[in-house]
């Protein structure tokens, strides 16, 4: 997601027209103007871009209809503040936008704070921003509103070749003896959450999240409005007794699909499994067709980026994963 604003304010304005003040007002922006508001929020945007937004957005709000709408405050006609975000699931929010100009840094702080209590109120748990590191003035936005960055992440692509052969099926990565694939929509939702929470344990890929998130939030991210059964990307890697971990990819519009999370069990790690669920995640990508392949990983796990490379990964960008905490 992309942000934009001015320099920081060290004093935010106060109006004044014929003797009386003028204080930032706060409201809905219109559906008429959600295009000029996107625009707005990040005049770096080309137009194809702004329409990917759009078409993004109503497809989530078709999906989950009780996010609110993008925010904006205003001093008169000057529209001085604006963000909006996504719903990534019943109960996760993402911050898809914010901006604020000339000294309304705290302004736009408030605005966040407003938009975050009223996705709150909908429902959602779990509220993230994900910023690039050089937006400063978008940092001290969301630190303003209460956000806590808790993680580093590097975001990583991997081309894949056009050519899918005959007919664009592909089989299961091969496994050794003693190890099998089970899809994952053919498990419930119960067991799928259990099996999340256990590589969630001593995790080296966003640690501080643990606490602060539930393996059913997580879950409900990760579905982004779908069930389960729906999942024909998603598949589990199981012993002989027990599931050891998982490959979960997801297909993205413009021929890309994004390995949403890779995970093993504290004991199966160092066992060289991690390699098995990658290549199951490339084959589940191709399967999809698409052309791009992203996944994002914690600077800080060092054995799934060391993974990542060695399977053919560039690094595309480095960013900080903000959190809103209750």
């Amino acid at each position: 997601m992309n942000f934009f604003g001015e320099p920081k304010p060290s004093v935010e304005p106060v109006h004044s027209t014929s003797g009386q003040v003028t204080a930032p007002s706060f409201s809905a922006v219109d559906p008429d103007q959600w295009r000029e508001f996107v625009s707005w929020v990040d005049p770096m945007k080309s137009p194809s871009d702004v329409d990917a937004v759009l078409a993004e957005y109503a497809r989530r709000q078709a999906l989950h209809p009780q996010c609110p709408p993008p925010m904006e405050a205003r001093v008169g006609d000057q529209r001085v503040a604006g963000a909006y975000m996504m719903l990534l699931g019943a109960r996760v929010a993402a911050l898809a936008g914010v901006r604020a100009v000339d000294n309304y840094t705290p302004t736009a702080a408030r605005l966040l704070s407003e938009l975050v209590s009223q996705v709150r109120a909908q429902g959602a748990s779990q509220i993230q921003a994900i910023l690039d590191g050089t937006e400063s003035v978008a940092e001290d936005i969301v630190e303003q509103a209460g956000f806590v960055a808790l993680a580093e992440l590097q975001q990583l692509v991997l081309p894949l070749p056009i050519n899918r052969g005959q007919n664009g099926t592909l089989d299961p990565a091969p496994l050794p003896t003693g190890l099998k694939w089970i899809a994952a929509r053919d498990v419930t939702r119960a067991k799928m959450v259990q099996l999340l929470a256990h590589t969630f344990i001593e995790t080296l890929d966003c640690p501080a999240l643990n606490g602060l998130r539930t393996p059913e939030d997580v879950l409900e991210g990760f579905l982004d409005g779908q069930e389960l059964s729906q999942q024909g990307s998603w598949w589990i890697l199981a012993g002989e007794d027990k599931y050891i971990g998982c490959s979960l990819v997801n297909q993205l519009p413009n021929n890309t699909a994004e390995l949403v999370y890779m995970g093993l069990g504290p004991t199966s790690r160092g066992r060289g499994y991690g390699k098995f669920l990658l290549e199951q995640g490339v084959r589940s990508a191709l399967q999809l067709r698409a052309q791009m392949f992203l996944a994002a990983v914690d600077c800080a796990n060092w054995p799934a980026t060391r993974l990542y490379f060695q399977a053919g990964f560039q690094q595309h960008a480095r960013v900080q994963a903000w959190f809103h905490l209750k």
